[in-house]
């Protein structure tokens, strides 16, 4: 009898772990498809995922924005000083231009408003002056006349002008263009000097006179004139020395 009590007792104990054990599974697979459903339900949801994140300090970043502020401040006031340097000598370049424009002078003349350009007859040019020089410096006024005339009634400065006068002669002679020119006269006196010469050979005389201003010892305003006669092309210079 005791037996029998035990073995049912046993099998009770039994049936109860077989009922605990199957409500315990039924409830784990609740819970797994739940948590399928949520996924279904939810496909495009990305799954939290945590990043290291960099930290770079504020005051570096700072330090570096100035930095490049200060370049490029630099770099535009580099850029303005090379316009306005451009500027300069744009301005420069357009004055030579002028000076050539104006008979060929290297002169910038500056107008006189209080009287008239002064002029010289082809009579009066002749007295001093050789053809076809004269009819050339006839058809001048202004500050080149003005020249002409101070340069007749000078006085000589004898040492000076005989230096200047050869320091020209040897200055056309040793020219790479002196086979192409002719020297007629070359006069100066205390303060004017006047050359006159014949081109064999058009624009030939242009490279010497142009370079006759960056000699050490010709230092003058220089007025340029050209013409073309029987005698083929001419050019006759007149300059106001400066000592």
């Amino acid at each position: 009898m005791k037996t029998t009590s035990m073995l049912v007792l046993v099998v009770l104990v039994f049936a109860m772990g077989l009922v605990v054990g199957i409500q315990l599974g039924s409830s784990s697979d609740r819970n797994i498809d739940e948590t399928v459903e949520l996924q279904q339900q939810s496909p495009g949801l990305p799954k939290p995922v945590m990043e290291p994140v960099l930290s770079i300090p504020l005051i570096q970043v700072t330090a570096q924005a100035t930095a490049g502020r200060n370049e490029l401040t630099q770099l535009q006031n580099r850029i303005t000083e090379l316009e306005q340097q451009l500027s300069t000598r744009d301005k420069k370049l357009e004055e030579v231009g002028q000076r050539f424009r104006q008979h060929g002078s290297m002169e910038i003349e500056t107008a006189d408003t209080e009287r008239a350009p002064t002029t010289i007859s082809k009579e009066q040019a002749q007295s001093f002056l050789p053809e076809p020089f004269a009819s050339l410096m006839a058809e001048q006024i202004g500050r080149a006349v003005d020249y002409l005339k101070q340069h007749q009634a000078e006085e000589v400065d004898t040492q000076w002008a005989y230096e200047v006068e050869q320091n020209v002669r040897d200055y056309f002679a040793s020219h790479e263009n002196a086979a192409y020119l002719k020297l007629s006269s070359v006069s100066c006196k205390t303060s004017i000097c006047e050359i006159q010469g014949f081109e064999l050979e058009p624009e030939k005389a242009n490279a010497i006179i142009n370079t006759l201003a960056m000699q050490s010892w010709w230092r003058g305003n220089t007025h340029v004139y050209k013409g073309d006669s029987e005698e083929g092309h001419y050019f006759y210079l007149l300059a106001k020395m400066r000592r």
